[in-house]
């Protein structure tokens, strides 16, 4: 009898937790027997708070667009990231800067919001995410309108063959991949043409490489071997970049200064054993200063110091190292400080 009743009271307790668990809301699974599908795009989302309802319907109202519509808004982020680092060149460009910041939310950038929400009574929270379809159509098409007035702005007025030109062509190429992203959208989605003549990101950059190798950049090393190693190292760099050091009258100049030294130490004997004489070693140090100039402005674009270090039993041998570490080592150091410079004209 005992057991009997406590099989009883275990099977009601589970019956009742059962019966005041989640209560989903019919329109859960249908969120269009409330808002009208010819009109609206709708998700769904739930959560254990507004916030969290409200962040998961947007999510799943978001997967609809795929793929278009994170890279839209990965762009746009990596932009206003860079901005606030002050990691590029544009971080003054008000023009710019407030074209892009409408787009910082992902609602703002769907139009989205929250058509409907309720919270049963174990405080769970179920929400609708609805988009207006026209509106929506009418918002992609403005920003691709937007954007191309910002491609306009970028690519009309600049002097192509130098490294500000470089970077606006680099910068519209994210705007006219952003405008391929919400064109996929408005046929995709909405079912809707969107004009095909509007260019990929890649003809941008196209344009961009085709500047960089026609950009005269000449280089100039003082103390450099016969060889030529270090002008060598560094016109390596700048052709790993695309561009092609060269050309009569360069407007931008690389000037290279080396400096080398040499130390020869004689180490002491220890003082148990005095007629131990330890070799004596040379300590070597070459030291690579660069600096890349606009000499129409007289603008330092680049200031670079590279130090490089050896030892060896003779001044001659230490020099030699040195001056080999200093030729390998300054091709990479130079490529990579090229490629920050290069990244704050236009992240991506």
């Amino acid at each position: 009898m005992l057991k009997t009743g406590l099989w009883g009271l275990c099977f009601a307790l589970v019956s009742a937790h059962i019966a005041t668990a989640l209560t989903v809301p019919e329109w859960f699974s249908n969120p269009y027997t409330l808002f009208d599908r010819q009109t609206y795009l709708a998700a769904v989302g739930h959560g254990n708070s507004y916030d969290a309802a409200r962040k998961n319907a947007i999510g799943n109202l978001s997967a609809i667009f795929g793929q278009d519509l994170r890279l839209a808004q990965a762009l746009t982020e990596s932009f206003l990231e860079a901005v606030r680092n002050g990691d590029t060149a544009w971080a003054n460009d008000t023009v710019i800067i407030n074209h892009i910041e409408i787009t910082t939310t992902m609602e703002n950038l769907m139009g989205a919001k929250i058509g409907y929400f309720m919270r049963d009574g174990q405080g769970n929270y179920f929400a609708v995410a609805v988009l207006e379809r026209e509106r929506a159509i009418e918002q992609y098409s403005e920003r691709i309108r937007a954007n191309q007035d910002i491609i306009i702005y970028l690519t009309s007025a600049v002097e192509r063959y130098t490294f500000d030109g470089v970077s606006h062509y680099e910068l519209a190429a994210v705007f006219a991949e952003m405008n391929h992203n919400y064109g996929e959208i408005l046929r995709r989605v909405f079912g809707r043409p969107w004009p095909e003549f509007l260019p990929r990101g890649e003809v941008f950059k196209q344009r961009s490489r085709e500047m960089r190798r026609a950009i005269p950049i000449g280089i100039s090393v003082r103390n450099d071997d016969s060889a030529g190693r270090i002008q060598q190292a560094f016109a390596g760099a700048f052709i790993y970049h695309e561009f092609r050091p060269g050309g009569t009258n360069p407007r931008f100049k690389l000037d290279v200064d080396i400096i080398t030294q040499s130390i020869e130490r004689t180490p002491q004997a220890p003082e148990f054993l005095p007629e131990l004489r330890p070799p004596r070693r040379t300590d070597a140090t070459a030291i690579v200063r660069a600096n890349f100039i606009d000499t129409n402005t007289g603008t330092y674009l680049l200031s670079e110091s590279f130090e490089f270090t050896a030892q060896a039993g003779t001044r001659s041998e230490a020099e030699r190292i040195v001056f080999n570490r200093a030729v390998q080592g300054t091709h990479e150091k130079f490529r990579n400080a090229l490629a920050n410079y290069i990244s704050r004209l236009s992240p991506r």
